[in-house]
């Protein structure tokens, strides 16, 4: 039995994630935490979201939480999500991040922790979105790359904050790495004109409700176009990739993962 604290619960993945464990024989929900402002503090979430009583009352802090837990899932804000795996570093526990928009000077700072306590984060929990990683790195190997031109695509809620996506960047960097550039030299964010040599190009759209979209183009001069798209018509497969990430993680070494690294050893949702 995996004991969790959902941060974030009461939104819109937090209640996804409890819905979901509710349903997992092999986890335990034994803590919910909200915004502490929230007027909500102190109410049963599973009342608030919905599925009744579940005997877990709110709390506006981690540390309100007596209750004995393995792991923390976690999908709120940058300094949240920051302060969470310092307190997990400090009492010896998991955590697995789904919050994205880190910006440099906190991904540096996360990193630093990665040899205190076992964590995985990841732009996108989805399973498919991490499958296309490994297709598109395929792809790119095995195109003679100079005669290709490469545009990433992604769509969005118009209430997205960070752009380009986290999936596009990570996408982009992947691409760079093998092409040998640095991704902050040949990045070009919705470029008008001509279209200028040795860049990736990024193209962002946010409107209505759109969960996520990422399209990778590579088209060539000779008339040849891959296409490589994800899709997202849930929020259910972030949910269900992050409760796949806090199974995987348990009784892990100390060590700072990812998706990637989860879909290795299971590629199957149990």
């Amino acid at each position: 039995m995996i004991k969790i604290i959902i941060l974030g619960s009461n939104g819109r993945i937090g209640k996804l994630l409890i819905k979901t464990i509710k349903k997992d024989k092999n986890i335990k929900l034994v803590g919910a935490v909200i915004n502490p402002s929230n007027n909500l503090i102190g109410k049963d979430i599973g009342e608030i979201i919905g599925l009744g009583k579940l005997n877990i009352k709110t709390v506006g802090n981690i540390k309100d939480i007596k209750n004995k837990f393995d792991t923390i899932i976690d999908f709120t804000k940058p300094k949240i999500s920051l302060k969470n795996l310092e307190y997990c570093c400090k009492n010896k526990k998991s955590i697995i991040i789904g919050t994205t928009g880190f910006k440099k000077k906190q991904l540096k700072k996360i990193k630093l922790f990665k040899n205190k306590v076992p964590f995985v984060l990841s732009a996108n929990m989805s399973i498919g979105a991490n499958v296309i990683l490994d297709i598109m790195i395929s792809i790119t190997n095995k195109l003679i790359i100079k005669d290709f031109d490469i545009e990433i695509i992604e769509y969005h809620h118009s209430n997205k904050i960070d752009y380009p996506s986290g999936t596009a960047l990570n996408i982009g960097k992947k691409i760079a790495k093998i092409i040998g550039y640095k991704l902050n030299t040949i990045k070009v964010l919705n470029k008008t004109g001509p279209r200028i040599k040795n860049t990736i190009g990024y193209s962002m759209i946010r409107a209505g409700d759109i969960i996520g979209e990422h399209k990778i183009i590579f088209a060539s001069k000779s008339g040849e176009i891959i296409e490589i798209n994800h899709k997202v018509s849930n929020r259910l497969v972030f949910a269900y990739g992050a409760i796949l990430a806090a199974k995987w993680i348990k009784n892990k070494k100390n060590g700072f993962y990812n998706m990637q690294d989860v879909l290795k050893e299971d590629n199957n949702f149990v």
